[in-house]
């Protein structure tokens, strides 16, 4: 057996004719861009990064998109021992780094199940100066229900579409049987 490298195929433009010749020219149009067509109410920024052994978060996208500055005043809040929730207060009781660096005071990392090492979620909502932070396993408790209708429902309808021996499909035999 010969193994033998096939050319690829690129029709030319004169290949289709002239019409052909004419789409194929034609600019692909621009892709909308997603960021200005949402309200800016709705807008938010998402990062993953990991908590070091005192509990600073070291992502300087987030802390950029907030426009928060070293020494930024914050309220630190849990919310339903799920995500922490950072948002700029003149009278807060925390502060950033003066390396810009995000502080998640101990007691709320042991609250929230955060612990040196872990990757978490960063989501900033710039019109609100609001910070929320999830651990992985907060996330994925909050996205279980979802994944879980995706998957369980991708397997079910693969089901209904595959037949069987007699040309139904599963769904049908078991809609039958239930009659």
């Amino acid at each position: 057996m010969s193994s033998s490298i096939i050319p690829a195929l690129i029709p030319r433009a004169a290949e289709g004719g002239p019409e052909h010749a004419r789409h194929a020219a034609l600019p692909a149009p621009p892709l909308p861009d997603v960021r200005t067509s949402a309200p800016a109410s709705l807008r938010w920024e998402y990062a993953i990064s990991r908590v070091d052994s005192s509990g600073r978060v070291a992502d300087q996208s987030i802390v950029r998109t907030l426009a928060w500055s070293s020494a930024e005043r914050v309220t630190v809040t849990a919310r339903n021992m799920q995500a922490v929730v950072l948002r700029r207060d003149a009278d807060g009781a925390h502060q950033l780094t003066r390396r810009r660096l995000i502080q998640i005071p101990a007691a709320l990392r042991a609250r929230c199940a955060i612990a040196a090492g872990d990757r978490v979620l960063l989501a900033a909502h710039p019109p609100s100066s609001t910070l929320i932070i999830y651990s992985m396993t907060s996330l994925e408790r909050l996205l279980i229900a979802e994944h879980e209708a995706l998957t369980c429902g991708a397997r079910r309808r693969r089901r209904a579409l595959i037949p069987t021996p007699g040309g139904l499909s599963a769904l049908e035999i078991e809609s039958r049987q239930r009659m």
